[in-house]
């Protein structure tokens, strides 16, 4: 099987089962929005980002280091691979204990630096236990994850977005905004009791050890994960000081219209991300001992995929964005359209700047990819920190997009000068066009009569469509060989 076909049939499955989670997510961001308003998801988001922070300064970056540790290993022995496994799960469980008996005790100090009083002092206690499951989940990911199961992986995904959805709705209904904290450490419950069980099928196939690998065989495998939690670590102090500002510059409500706007965009590229981690990153690893002209060359070919499949959903969110706001919460969060439209242009940058990225992780460069996330979470701190003194709301989405403006620069011309990389000349002339279909729509929502703006985006649209069928056309035969086969 190419390396093409490869890509198509893995990020196909990963799609389909995010497709099916986005229908899960669609019905409990409904009955969220009526039962815990803008006030209750703005909260939501906060002990979301506290708990996600403190994890990822706990995870020591497993999420890349703990996969190739796995990947090599099993390119010895499956022995090989227990031993890791068994390393990292006593390892990150002892570490998460100590991390949320901390976590316990500074809450009421957590909660003052957030919103200046003390009310969020026991929902951060209460959340405090997700810290240790989703420290189990990642140790158990690495796993399927490094062994390739991408399949179960898929599986994971859209068992968890059914039960997710199916405890969270009675939660709401039933106890609104004092749900929230019980609606947070939900979603990191259930991956851990999915990913456990998944973990315990694939042991039947390992063989059964206790055996561990010796500490100084760890000590490499941490020091570049903590290389690499650095710009996660990044990204969450911004996450809580972004949020922090908000709080403080507007209110609560803003907070909510923030969440959203970026959360609706996230929802529906959920799967090229988790396929450029999961898929993608793993098998790059591989080309970099092939050389600078594969990597280029395998690179060029995830962002031309990326850019096909994701358009035609980002023009159509666009159009339609004020009618899907309304649709998935409710008219309260009108106000949230305006940043939508600027994350969805950021999304373009997005999904073209990731690939190039990882290039550094797959080199083991950590001190270029820690420049080339200071650079990219530096300047979108700044340009917050003006969004904030001049207390627009309307400039944070247009911070988000100049951010990415600067991240996708520097990541481009660091990947060209130390990796002779470049971008293709097809896939140059897609994000022109690209570009252009958003700033089309952009033009015909704003600043045409409503018939004549949706008529006129629907064209685009379909033009869009039209560019990328051959691509949808190849991914669903990748997919549909595999399931026959």
């Amino acid at each position: 099987m190419s390396e093409k076909q490869k890509t198509y049939k893995n990020t196909g499955i990963i799609a389909l089962t995010s497709f099916v989670n986005i229908f899960f997510t669609v019905i409990k961001n409904k009955i969220l929005a009526i039962y815990v308003g803008p006030t209750g998801l703005g909260n939501f988001s906060l002990l979301s980002t506290a708990m996600n922070f403190t994890t990822s300064i706990a995870g020591l970056g497993l999420n890349n280091s703990g996969v190739q540790a796995i990947a090599e290993a099993n390119t010895k022995s499956t022995t090989e691979v227990v031993r890791v496994y068994n390393s990292f799960s006593r390892f990150f469980f002892l570490l998460s204990l100590g991390c949320i008996t901390i976590f316990y005790f500074i809450s009421p100090y957590i909660s003052l630096y957030l919103v200046e009083e003390d009310y969020l002092t026991w929902p951060l206690r209460i959340v405090s236990l997700g810290i240790l499951l989703r420290l189990r989940t990642q140790v158990q990911n690495v796993l399927i994850i490094g062994l390739n199961k991408i399949k179960m992986l898929a599986k994971a995904n859209l068992y968890n977005g059914a039960m997710v959805t199916a405890l969270s709705i009675p939660l709401a209904v039933l106890f609104g905004n004092q749900s929230i904290p019980y609606l947070v450490i939900i979603i990191p419950l259930v991956s851990w009791m999915i990913s456990a069980s998944q973990v315990k099928k694939l042991f039947k196939e390992l063989p059964r050890s206790r055996n561990r690998i010796k500490s100084k065989e760890l000590r490499p495998i941490l020091f570049l994960g903590v290389a690499t939690l650095y710009g996660g670590l990044l990204e969450n102090i911004f996450g809580l000081l972004l949020k922090a500002g908000i709080l403080k510059t507007f209110d609560e409500n803003y907070l909510g219209y923030y969440h959203i706007a970026i959360g609706i965009t996230l929802m529906y590229v959920g799967f090229l991300t988790s396929s450029i981690a999961n898929d993608y990153y793993p098998r790059l690893v591989s080309k970099v001992s092939q050389g600078h002209r594969h990597v280029t060359v395998f690179v060029n070919q995830q962002i031309t995929i990326s850019m096909h499949l994701i358009m035609p959903a980002l023009l159509l969110m666009l159009t339609f964005s004020k009618e899907i706001i309304q649709l998935l919460y409710s008219s309260e969060f009108l106000l949230a359209d305006m940043l939508i439209t600027f994350s969805i242009a950021g999304t373009l940058l997005k999904v073209v700047s990731w690939p190039i990225a990882y290039v550094f992780l797959a080199h083991r460069a950590t001190k270029k990819y820690m420049i080339t996330e200071m650079v990219g979470n530096g300047s979108h701190l700044i340009l917050v920190f003006i969004a904030f003194y001049l207390e627009s709301f309307t400039f944070l989405g247009i911070a988000y997009v100049l951010h990415y403006i600067i991240y996708l620069i520097t990541v481009s011309t660091m990947f060209g000068k130390f990796y002779k990389g470049y971008f293709s000349r097809k896939n140059i002339m897609l994000f022109v066009l690209n570009s252009f279909f958003i700033i089309s729509i952009i033009f015909s929502k704003f600043f045409l009569p409503n018939l004549i703006g949706i008529l006129s985006s629907l064209l685009i649209i379909a033009i869009a469509f039209y560019l990328s069928r051959k691509e949808y056309k190849y991914m669903l035969q990748s997919v549909l060989n595999k399931l026959n086969g």
